[in-house]
C-alpha cells in the first residue's frame, strides 16, 4: 500500500480514499467522482458532497493546500439527491459515512461492517463458498 498526501494536503492514504468510492461505483456502474485534472476533480467532489467548511470539517482551513484550491463558492451536499435511485437508505448512510470529509467522523472499515447496511438489510451477508 502506498500512502501519499491526501485531500487538500491532509495526511491520509490515497489508496484508502479510492477504496471508499468503490462501493458507490459498484451500485452506479460508473466512476462517480471523475475529473479531468486535480482541480476539476475537487470541483466534481464539491458538486456532489458539498464544499468543506469549518462546520463540516473543523480545521479544514488550516490544511496546507486549502488556500490554493479552496472552493470558489459554498455549496450544500447533493449526495442523497443524486444517489437515492441506486442506494437504499442504509446504503446511503454507509456510503456517506465512508465519504465523510472529516477523518474523525468518517467510518472505519470496522465501523462500516456494523452499519444497518450489513446487519439489517436483506438478503443478509453470506460467506463465500469457494
Amino acid at each position: 500500500m502506498v500512502c501519499r498526501v491526501g485531500f487538500l494536503g491532509s495526511r491520509m492514504c490515497g489508496l484508502c480514499s479510492r477504496c471508499r468510492c468503490i462501493m458507490l461505483e459498484l451500485f452506479c456502474g460508473k466512476p462517480v467522482f471523475q475529473g479531468n485534472d486535480e482541480i476539476h476533480q475537487l470541483e466534481v467532489i464539491y458538486g456532489v458532497m458539498g464544499t468543506p467548511n469549518e462546520e463540516k470539517w473543523p480545521g479544514v482551513k488550516d490544511l496546507p493546500w486549502y488556500e490554493l484550491v479552496k472552493p470558489k463558492e459554498a455549496t450544500e451536499s447533493r449526495f442523497r439527491e443524486l444517489f437515492t435511485k441506486w442506494l437504499s437508505p442504509a446504503a446511503l448512510d454507509l456510503a456517506e459515512g465512508l465519504l465523510e470529509y472529516d477523518t474523525t467522523k468518517r467510518l472505519s472499515a470496522e465501523d462500516a461492517m456494523r452499519t444497518a447496511y450489513f446487519t439489517e438489510e436483506q438478503p443478509g451477508m453470506e460467506m463465500p463458498t469457494q
